[in-house]
């Protein structure tokens, strides 16, 4: 392929990813987005060295160039290696249209779980937004963790980014107010004693200098009628909360400078 794209795939393989990895708190778990001639080099990657990212969203991808010279280069034996690929084409006719369609052709049977998108309404020069949002809300539409079903079973606040961590690399343990606000609807609305000590329980887990877990728990032992524990636990709240409120006046005090 011209335009030295070997040349450019390997300065990120051999100094631009292993920079970024040494220099940052970095997941390994590893995305290459491209629009039009960007999506070209995208494509090429995906041809080249597909176990070099983990997921690959290709916009309105150029592949006409040269004479559709990468479409004609793929084969249904390319790759072992499977990553999640999006690929989304705007109102383009002709050339752009056509190319595409070949490439999506041979492209399924390599990878078969493809996402793609139409968007009538766009050109190719409006198409990359709305396709980079539309691609994260197709590859991440597990990530959302109702808050229905965490009071149904609070459990799932902790099995749910456990398998979020394992498939995408990451250390996300999920946002306080995703467990702090389903216990407390358990403890005040539904007053089950027994899912509101589990659930107190993970929350005070998850997050253990809490106040607001503290008072969860004290909660949920009140609902027991274990009120001598309730007590320890609200009192620990108070500490935990003045302690928070130290940290915060520190910090302003010092101007945000920490």
């Amino acid at each position: 392929m011209s335009g030295q794209a070997d040349t450019y795939l390997s300065f990120l393989k051999q100094e631009l990813m292993p920079a970024i990895n040494q220099g940052f708190r970095t997941s390994g778990y590893d995305m290459l987005a491209g629009h039009s001639l960007g999506g070209l080099f995208g494509a090429h990657v995906l041809k080249q060295s597909p176990e070099l990212f983990d997921a690959y969203h290709l916009f309105s991808p150029s592949l006409w160039w040269d004479e559709q010279v990468l479409v004609k280069s793929i084969s249904a034996t390319d790759s072992s290696h499977k990553p999640y690929i999006f690929l989304s084409l705007a109102n383009e006719q002709g050339r752009q249209k056509q190319a595409y369609d070949a490439y999506l052709d041979k492209l399924v049977a390599v990878y078969p779980d493809i996402e793609t998108y139409d968007l009538p309404d766009e050109d190719h020069m409006t198409t990359p937004l709305l396709s980079q949002i539309l691609a994260f809300r197709s590859q991440f539409n597990g990530w959302l963790l109702e808050f229905d079903e965490v009071v149904a079973n609070p459990g799932v606040f902790k099995s749910h980014f456990e398998q979020l961590n394992a498939r995408y690399g990451t250390r996300v343990k999920g946002a306080e107010w995703q467990i702090g606000q389903p216990i407390q609807q358990i403890i005040d609305v539904e007053k089950d004693p027994a899912k509101a000590l589990v659930g107190a329980q993970i929350y005070l887990e998850s997050y253990p200098y809490s106040p607001w877990a503290h008072k969860a728990m004290a909660d949920a032992l009140a609902l027991t009628g274990d009120r001598e524990q309730a007590l320890g636990y609200m009192q620990k709240a108070v500490i935990a909360h003045r302690l928070f409120i130290g940290l915060a006046s520190g910090y302003r005090c010092s101007g945000g400078q920490r």
